[in-house]
């Protein structure tokens, strides 16, 4: 069969992009690209020679998505990394200090015409130097009594081909990417890159306030939204800020603050343009206050750890006449109570909306939001408990409420709408990056978009050195879990394809494969070594419990092991016949079972708020985290007990090297002589090997300060791979919704 099919190509160097079937070819042989590289390399290719704007570069490849601007080094660097050009030596990529990116290599477009799959010719037309018109002049094209000047059928062949490819390039990154549907709402980005940790609107909406994360501690800051201008209101200190709001007159900002070494949170008053802060006496809340419109009273959320109930509270503006308006028993429900502004009062000062969790039938939790009278804290559904997750309310009128919503199986925290009169709900954005914290003024939304990077990191390591020296393989949007293969191949779960699943990387960071589709992990993963197949915990389709299931090596033949029971941090047993795993979360009774791949006959090894299993390179104990108690039978603290696989006899119990832990897990060195864990205290993050005999844990620096996701070690101890997420916020203002 003869078959005439035009398509298009860019050359150079070595390299060759396939535009029609999205490939890159070195020397002929395929490169394997994730979707974002490589239409970054096609926009970057199809503009080489010239200064490109960081912005340019975002709104084309990342059109109609809001993303950070910290990104775009991210996947430059893993583009260089995929061309083999250093940083400080480019061959293919310019970085112009201030102003943007610039591809200097030369560039030629590339018409073929495929008959019967066979190159039989090819016209090379781009950018002009003495190369190049010599390959039009072997292809006919140039005016041999004018070599210096090109012909106007030369130019407009040149610019016919070179629109062409340009037309085809950009649709390279509008193929299989769901556009964002905002619904027409507009969003303007105020700040990028912060590291913020509480925000709000000024009720006018002249302001801005957030707090964010400094060197020396969190400062609290004012941006003034007509000019930009932006003033700190308090210096950095050692404290936490977990609620901001404004009072009605736009005179305050009530910041709820974490300080070190006090349980309390208190709430204080702080003058908006700068001055003395004042503590709101008798008033503990770890959420943004809500004030009622007239100023005259503020809500807020309270939890009773001894009566094991949580409480919507209402007191005078200064503190007085402080009384419950509802009470949430927390075996059935629970008011949200931390970093969040989880309630709002309406602006006819009628009621107070509330986001709570409630148990289902099936044991689960949803959320959802009440309506709950101002006066008599009579109350009723405005949205029914369905979500996975509400934090953030904020009205925008009388009749509408917006607020962050996360849904099972969908992109993080977006934000959405509500009807006070029907209860429809709308959906405002649906893009990658997540949202936190809400506040309405004047038709204006105002949020902190959060974005990630994850990063995969390895390092040798050696006992005796006493350092660790990470060196990066991989970054792109999520990395969390990671896990090493019998053949030294690297596991990892990541969100690139949208949902959580599991890809396999070769130990140098190259040959990315997807392994599994439509899995959705949610706590972790474990490895066999015997054939590598996978477990792994989701809550797939919509299950409103994590359940543990079963892929082969190459992610195929999906099977459930587990039914819905909150099943979590899976660990393969040493001969792959069985998997050790964690039951319950969060303040679910924690305990530790097993179940044997082949019958999934089940059982229980140990109580007691035990979790985090981890086996035993020879498969004869079993580590995991307990609450330990003090000769007075009251907890202590966490601590690490050892068992035997067998009948889960407690062998002994190690005490933790540290508190400051972050993600609690542990690995086995696979020596089996220690026990490692890594600590993040926000300074630093460091391994601690663990003696299993009782002896004094050994540290080893070197992973920097932020936070570890998940670590591994190489089968045979001599290498760790971990993964790292570092994350900014934008400060964004949103209208036309």
């Amino acid at each position: 069969m003869s078959s005439h099919q035009p398509s298009s190509s860019l050359c150079f160097a070595e390299f060759e992009i396939d535009a029609k079937s999205r490939r890159l070819l070195r020397d002929g042989k395929l490169i394997t690209l994730n979707a974002k590289t490589f239409d970054l390399l096609a926009f970057l290719t199809a503009n080489a020679g010239r200064i490109i704007s960081k912005d340019e570069i975002l709104n084309a490849v990342w059109e109609n998505q809001f993303v950070e601007e910290a990104n775009l080094p991210v996947q430059i660097s893993a583009l260089r990394k995929v061309l083999g050009e250093p940083k400080d030596v480019p061959r293919f990529l310019v970085t112009v200090p201030g102003k943007g990116y610039k591809f200097v290599a030369e560039v030629q477009t590339t018409d073929k015409m495929l008959i019967d799959g066979n190159h039989q010719s090819s016209q090379f037309v781009g950018n002009r130097d003495n190369k190049t018109e010599t390959n039009l002049k072997k292809n006919g094209l140039e005016e041999t009594s004018t070599p210096q000047k090109p012909s106007s059928r030369i130019v407009l062949i040149s610019l016919g081909f070179l629109c062409l490819f340009s037309l085809a390039a950009i649709g390279l990154w509008r193929v299989d990417r769901k556009p964002e549907e905002t619904h027409g709402l507009k969003i303007t980005r105020l700040l990028s890159g912060l590291n913020i940790t509480a925000v709000t609107l000024s009720p006018d909406g002249k302001y801005a306030v957030f707090a964010e994360r400094e060197a020396d501690g969190e400062g609290l800051w004012l941006k003034q939204i007509a000019t930009g201008s932006q003033t700190r209101i308090v210096a950095p200190q050692h404290l936490r800020y977990i609620g901001l709001t404004v009072s009605p007159d736009n005179n305050f900002v009530y910041a709820s603050m974490f300080l070190e070494n006090k349980a309390d949170t208190p709430l204080w008053r702080i003058p908006l343009l700068g001055g003395a802060a004042k503590e709101i006496a008798g008033i503990i809340t770890g959420i943004s206050i809500s004030f009622s419109p007239d100023g005259k009273q503020f809500a807020y959320t309270l939890s009773d750890d001894a009566n094991n109930a949580t409480y919507v509270k209402i007191a005078d503006a200064d503190g007085s006449n402080n009384r419950i308006l509802i009470r949430a028993e927390n075996s059935q429900r629970n008011f949200i109570i931390w970093n969040s502004n989880s309630l709002a009062w309406s602006p006819d000062g009628k009621d107070i909306a509330i986001a709570l969790e409630e148990k289902n039938a099936a044991g689960g939790k949803h959320s959802g939001i009440l309506l709950a009278d101002a006066v008599n804290g009579s109350e009723r559904f405005l949205l029914t408990p369905s979500y996975a997750e509400i934090r953030d309310l904020a009205w925008t009128d009388t009749e509408n409420l917006a607020f962050v919503g996360y849904e099972n199986d969908k992109r993080g925290n977006q934000l959405w709408t509500v009807s006070r009169q029907d209860g429809t709900v709308r959906q405002l954005t649906d893009n990658l990056p997540k949202y936190k914290f809400l506040s309405s003024a004047n038709g204006n939304l105002l949020s902190a978009q959060h974005n990630t990077a994850g990063h995969l990191f390895i390092a040798d390591f050696n006992e005796k050195s006493k350092m660790i020296v990470p060196r990066e393989i991989l970054s792109e949007g999520t990395i969390t879990c990671v896990a090493w293969t019998a053949d030294n191949k690297i596991l990892y779960v990541s969100k690139q394809s949208g949902t959580n699943e599991i890809w396999r990387v070769n130990a140098n960071g190259d040959q990315a494969v997807q392994l599994t589709s439509d899995a959705n992990i949610t706590y972790g993963f474990t490895v066999s070594h015997i054939d590598d197949s996978i477990v792994f915990s989701s809550a797939r389709s919509g299950d409103s419990k994590n359940s543990l299931w079963l892929v082969n090596a190459d992610g195929k033949n999906l099977r459930r092991l587990t039914d819905d029971a909150n099943d979590t941090f899976p660990d393969f047993t040493a001969d792959g016949k069985a998997v050790v795993f964690q039951r319950g979360l969060g303040n679910e009774a924690l305990s530790i079972w097993s179940i044997s791949i082949k019958d999934k006959s089940i059982k229980q090894l140990a109580v007691n708020s035990s979790m985090r299993p981890a086996v035993s390179p020879d498969g004869s104990q079993i580590a995991f985290y307990t609450m330990a108690s003090s000769d007075g039978g009251r907890d202590s603290g966490w601590a690490i007990s050892l068992m035997s696989s067998v009948d889960g006899t407690k062998l002994k119990q190690l005490s933790e090297p540290k508190e400051n832990l972050g993600e609690r897990f542990l690995r086995w060195y696979p020596s089996g002589e220690f026990l490692s864990q890594i600590e993040s205290d926000g300074k630093s993050s460091n391994l601690f090997l663990i003696p299993t005999n009782g002896g004094k844990a050994q540290i080893f620096p070197g992973f920097g300060k932020e936070r570890i996701e998940w670590f591994a070690w190489s089968p045979d101890g001599k290498q760790i791979v971990i993964s790292q997420e570092t994350e900014t916020q934008d400060l964004v203002l949103m209208n036309n919704y």
